[in-house]
């Protein structure tokens, strides 16, 4: 298991972690520029310790790392808040479904409860990881991970106020609304600029094609109180019809575009032009082709879940 461990510290040149022979990679935002960043995240990609460390004084660090991610704030020389949590992928989601399909075809009530319990987990989990965990030492534009969803907000906190109503919409309606699903990919990913049709189409591979609604929200025994969808058209995904264990996809989007990039670049097309053709960034492509990215990572499974984010 692969582990980086992030230190958040104003003063990055007096920062050490102790211990022999260790990898430490140290980023001042106020010598460094994005390219010498982006080179940085490859070479800790690429590296084959299973540990190493970045120091740095970047408040808004948000790169995606193949490895298990701890963080750590140091503030006067003491080391403050510690957070641990593991980057996700699509693919490893559609697995858990294949898990509750094989465990519960037996008792079709409890197996209809149960993976509509288990999606909205596995969501619940992993946007609060790093909107609670991450975001609470490193800053997360809010404005760039909503930007071309239909949340309307200016703070973390109004996000998840309408991401607690989203996942209470899955348990009430079995719907799954499509910005929900943007943010999920964008946090999951560490990619605030992945498009949502891109991310569209990945989901419309779980669950099919999207629809439109209009419900009356607020006739719920529950208590629960919509202020955002009610009675508005929005966007999601119906779940009575969940992938069948045949047709879940055996691979995600990422590996097709890599799989095609490869065969491009041997045909010596540009790694420009490549990138540009299958959407994704040329640092990222390069990470993928070159430092033996894999896109399967881990779901952490033993993190608690509480009902809702705070």
């Amino acid at each position: 298991m692969r582990n980086i461990k992030i230190i958040s510290t104003n003063d990055v040149d007096n920062t050490n972690n102790e211990g022999q022979n260790l990898e430490i990679y140290k980023l001042d935002k106020n010598k460094s520029d994005e390219n010498e960043l982006k080179k940085m995240v490859i070479d800790i990609n690429k590296s084959q310790n299973e540990f190493v460390y970045l120091i740095t004084n970047k408040e808004d660090l948000f790169e995606f790392f193949n490895r298990n991610i701890i963080c750590k704030k140091m503030t006067n020389d003491k080391f403050g808040i510690e957070s641990e949590f593991f980057n996700v992928d699509i693919k490893n989601v559609t697995n858990e479904f294949k898990i509750s399909l094989e465990q519960n075809l037996e008792n079709n009530l409890y197996f209809i409860t149960k993976k509509y319990n288990e999606i909205k987990n596995i969501f619940t989990r992993n946007m609060e990881q790093v909107l609670n965990n991450y975001g609470s030492v490193f800053q997360i534009d809010i404005k760039r991970l909503v930007k071309n969803t239909a949340y309307k907000v200016n703070s973390k906190d109004e996000l998840i106020n309408l991401i607690n109503e989203d996942l209470n919409l899955i348990s009430f309606k079995q719907i799954i609304t499509s910005r929900l699903c943007i943010i999920f990919y964008r946090l999951t990913y560490f990619d605030l600029d992945a498009s949502k049709a891109s991310i569209g189409r990945i989901f419309t591979n779980i669950f099919g094609e999207s629809e439109s609604f209009k419900i009356n929200l607020n006739r719920n025994p529950n208590g629960w109180f919509f202020t955002d969808l009610n009675n508005k058209i929005f966007r999601g995904y119906k779940m009575n019809s969940l992938p069948t264990l045949s047709t879940l996809p055996i691979n995600n989007e990422s590996d097709l575009k890599i799989k095609i990039a490869k065969k491009l670049l041997s045909n010596n097309i540009k790694l420009k032009i490549v990138a540009e053709a299958i959407e994704m960034k040329e640092e990222e492509l390069k990470n993928f082709i070159y430092g033996n990215n894999s896109s399967s990572l881990n779901i952490n499974n033993n993190f608690r879940i509480s009902p809702n984010f705070r």
